[in-house]
C-alpha cells in the first residue's frame, strides 16, 4: 500500500519538495518513483470487495483476539476489527 500511495498520492516530501526549499525535485525523487513502480509491477495491487472482507472478518477477529491476549494489547482489539456476528451474544 505504501508503494501505491507513493506513486499515485505522493506527499510533498516524496515529490522532493521540502518545506522552505527553492530547489527543483532531485533525480533521487525520480529514481524512488521508478523503484515504487517496479515494485507495483511485480506485486500486483488488488482491491477486495466488501463481501470478501466480511467473509474473512471472523478469522481476522480470532487472530486479533489471540495476539491481544498473548501480548496484553486488550485495548487494540476493539479498534482493529468489528466483532463478527457469530461471536456476539
Amino acid at each position: 500500500m505504501l508503494h501505491h500511495d507513493a506513486v499515485y498520492s505522493p506527499t510533498l516530501a516524496q515529490q522532493g519538495i521540502l518545506p522552505g526549499s527553492k530547489k527543483p525535485p532531485s533525480q533521487k525523487t525520480i529514481a524512488n518513483q521508478a523503484q515504487h513502480l517496479g515494485y507495483l509491477e511485480s506485486h500486483r495491487y488488488e482491491k477486495f470487495s466488501q463481501n470478501d472482507i466480511e467473509e474473512v472478518c471472523p478469522l481476522l477477529f480470532m487472530t486479533s483476539s489471540y495476539v491481544s491476549t498473548c501480548y496484553q494489547h486488550l485495548r487494540t482489539l476493539q479498534y482493529t476489527y468489528p466483532v463478527p456476528k457469530e461471536t456476539t451474544s
